[in-house]
């Protein structure tokens, strides 16, 4: 079928998709999403008569597809190019001390000037990259 923002089976399908490229670093993401959904629902059935929870799950089945699709461009962009940190808590996974010593990495000579060009130029392409989200998700 068609691709659709409002199906929360193609939401679900992006994350699935994206989550077979990187399963073991992102599955720990996709679980909190999860458990996060899972536990609104759990207060849902414990507070309310079920009347009123069947009476939000279109509601609550639009704001689970936004917050997936919204999973599957944040999967996208925190693992993006085999790393993990980029503004997230979580410890990188990149290249190893090994691999890094191999390609001569100790040898590369950047000035700090540099360092600060290349640093505001990925914080431009973050907020480029957020807008193009946002504009993708109807924000």
């Amino acid at each position: 079928g068609e691709f659709s923002k409002k199906s929360l089976w193609w939401a679900s399908e992006a994350v699935s998709n994206v989550m077979d490229l990187k399963y073991m670093y992102m599955i720990n993401d996709v679980r909190k999403a999860q458990y996060e959904i899972e536990h609104q629902v759990d207060v849902m059935m414990a507070t309310q008569t079920p009347d009123e929870v069947e009476s939000q799950m279109a509601d609550f089945g639009d704001y689970v597809t936004e917050k997936w699709l919204n999973l599957h461009y944040t999967l996208l962009g925190k693992y993006q190019n085999g790393y993990s940190d980029w503004g997230y808590t979580q410890v990188g996974y990149g290249p190893s001390t090994e691999w890094l010593h191999a390609a001569g990495f100790q040898d590369f000579q950047a000035t700090p000037e540099q360092f600060a060009e290349l640093r505001l130029r990925y914080k431009t392409t973050q907020k480029e990259a957020d807008e193009i989200r946002d504009s993708a998700l109807g924000a």
